[in-house]
């Protein structure tokens, strides 16, 4: 596993790629889901869980997002995931095109989070397979 580092944030650099308590393991891999495939499972068939938009506030504002998704930027999750995100639902995890997501739902398999899930190619690819996105 690559060692990746984040953003700097309350004075503190994280390793993306490792568990809460240091340790890069392989066990911390998360599942990974086309577009179409969470939008099948928990958009369409309704099933109860967190669709965690990870990009930065400009993306956020500029591109469109997927309805009712929750919005915490990258550089902020190590702060607000303990304390924002359930434990007891799965959590998709995306990004703009697919590579912070997956060292993000990386990170949070590493805190514990046991049903995380990274959308293969972000909000692109969802765009792509001519899935709804809401623009202000």
């Amino acid at each position: 596993m690559s060692h990746m580092t984040s953003h700097q944030e309350s004075g503190r650099d994280h390793d993306w790629g490792t568990s809460a308590d240091g340790v890069q393991d392989s066990r911390v891999q998360p599942v990974m889901l086309t577009p179409t495939q969470v939008y099948d499972r928990f958009v369409r068939a309704n099933e109860h869980s967190i669709l965690l938009d990870i990009r930065n506030p400009n993306e956020w504002a500029e591109d469109g997002r997927i309805e009712g998704a929750k919005w915490i930027p990258m550089y902020e999750l190590p702060r607000r995931a303990q304390k924002e995100l359930p434990r007891d639902v799965p959590v998709v995890v995306y990004c703009a095109h697919g590579v912070r997501s997956a060292v993000m739902a990386r990170y949070l398999r590493g805190l514990g989070f046991s049903n995380v899930i990274d959308m293969a190619g972000g909000l692109l690819a969802w765009q792509r397979a001519g899935l709804p996105v809401q623009v202000r």
